[in-house]
């Protein structure tokens, strides 16, 4: 954890797992990878729906959860041979790799230059350029769309 807080490129991550109850998670023995989306990743989100999701560490943890995969340390490569993986929230996610070796997770793409071990040993991070909105988790919008009106009975 230190080292993302540390990090001039996860501050945003940094403080959302903390604010969803993560940060002790990831302190515990691993091992696990760390999809870590990067601060433009956050940034990239409409600050009105940024603003509520950061104020709902319910919603936050479902969201952060899907970027955790307990079990195991993944390099770029065995994330790649693996095809699949399970996350700590239950969603599965898809990994992909095309002719130019650009990796994606999900959505998200697999940022080069940003793997790290972190130092007590316990799991690997790995930069992404976007947060995983998976359907395991609601996304702000989601939640606070109004209820839709139930259809009228035929007569």
């Amino acid at each position: 954890m230190e080292m993302l807080a540390e990090s001039d490129k996860f501050k945003t991550f940094s403080d959302a797992l903390k604010k969803a109850g993560l940060a002790d998670k990831l302190k515990e023995k691993g091992p696990f990878t760390l999809l870590a989306p990067t601060d433009e990743a956050f940034a990239a989100i409409p600050k009105a729906d940024l603003a509520a999701l950061m104020k709902d560490p319910e919603m936050l943890k479902g969201i952060l959860s899907n970027h955790i995969i307990p079990g195991a340390r993944y390099t770029r490569n065995k994330l790649v041979k693996a095809g699949t993986v399970k996350t700590l929230g239950g969603a599965e996610l898809t990994i992909k790799a095309d002719a130019k070796k650009v990796v994606t997770v999900s959505d998200a793409r697999l940022l080069k230059g940003m793997t790290f071990l972190p130092v007590d040993g316990n799991g690997m991070i790995l930069g992404i350029d976007k947060v995983i909105m998976s359907a395991a988790a609601p996304t702000p919008a989601a939640t606070t769309a109004p209820a839709a009106t139930p259809a009228k009975p035929a007569k």
